[in-house]
């Protein structure tokens, strides 16, 4: 069936060369630009979602002994950030491995962390957290701390 619509296709072509040459040229037009139409979003989404900077620091002066982990989400766009997640991944001076507790199974999720709060174009917002639960007893303060899987919906 397949053959007979391709000879068709090959008749069509070689009687009405100058038209279907125009029509196919016209929907190759089409094609490209919404090829660029949604790249360009891909790359518009990827750049403002960069503009949201989340740093993660130990710091008990700063905040408390219980939550001891200063956040700073930093709006460098110019809009406003409706929800801001992440999570944080720990490691120890020198290794390489995550020692947070995975409590859901290998969900990157599962230590999130977000703001409840709208974040205006160019705001910074500080807050203060618990430390994730660890696999072992580690020395809090000697542990790296690195923002992970961060997910930005704008308004």
């Amino acid at each position: 069936m397949l053959w007979v619509a391709l000879l068709i296709a090959l008749i069509l072509l070689y009687l009405f060369r100058k038209q279907v040459t125009v029509v196919v040229g016209i929907v190759l037009l089409f094609v490209a630009v919404v090829v660029l139409y949604i790249y360009n979003e891909d790359k518009e989404h990827e750049y403002e979602h960069d503009l949201i900077k989340i740093s993660v620091k130990y710091d008990k002066i700063a905040c408390s002994p219980e939550k001891p982990l200063q956040v700073i989400v930093e709006n460098t766009s110019y809009r406003v950030a409706q929800d801001v997640k992440w999570s944080i991944e720990v490691f120890r001076a020198g290794y390489s491995g995550n020692v947070v507790k995975d409590v859901a199974g290998g969900d990157p999720w599962s230590t999130p962390y977000r703001i409840d709060t709208h974040l205006k174009a160019v705001e910074k917002i500080i807050v203060c957290y618990r430390v994730p639960p660890l696999i072992e007893k580690y020395k809090t303060s000697r542990l790296l701390y690195r923002i992970a899987n961060k997910k930005v919906t704008f308004l």
